[in-house]
């Protein structure tokens, strides 16, 4: 008297049905992936007309972040990002990139202070507001846009 085994040994059929249970499994967790992401996309807030910081921080928290860069120089940058103001020669040399006028105009703080601002320019205010002096024309030229509009 031999033990038979509990589970017999699976036939062809029994894989493909298997095979096919995988792949209806994939498919489904493919189609919930797909239903959550444009779940997610429709619960975020729809873009305002006024921009905004990356994170739209207030300036008293930038500066608690950025403590090496002066209040006036992020209020500035708040103001460009939010309101469409210009910046002084300084910060707009910096926010267009070009290194030797920033310098040139830069103050002492604000020359020993350069990376820090660089840092609070790149991490938080929108890409494509600085990065080349057409990318800041394209964004001042923006509000003028908006603002003829209304």
């Amino acid at each position: 008297m031999g033990i038979e085994p509990l589970i017999a040994e699976p036939s062809g059929t029994h894989i493909s049905v298997l095979i096919f249970l995988v792949i209806v499994i994939c498919a489904l967790t493919s189609l919930l992936f797909l239903i959550h992401i444009e779940i997610s996309n429709k619960k975020e807030p729809k873009k305002q007309k006024g921009k905004k910081m990356i994170n739209a921080k207030t300036v008293k928290q930038l500066q608690e972040e950025y403590p090496n860069v002066r209040e006036d120089c992020i209020d500035t940058l708040k103001r460009y990002v939010e309101e469409g103001c210009p910046t002084g020669g300084f910060l707009q040399a910096v926010l267009e990139n070009d290194l030797k006028e920033a310098f040139g105009r830069a103050d002492e703080y604000n020359r020993d202070t350069m990376f820090h601002i660089v840092s609070l320019i790149y991490a938080e205010l929108p890409h494509n507001s600085w990065g080349s002096r057409k990318r800041v024309e394209s964004w001042l030229l923006s509000f003028k846009k908006e603002s003829e509009e209304e």
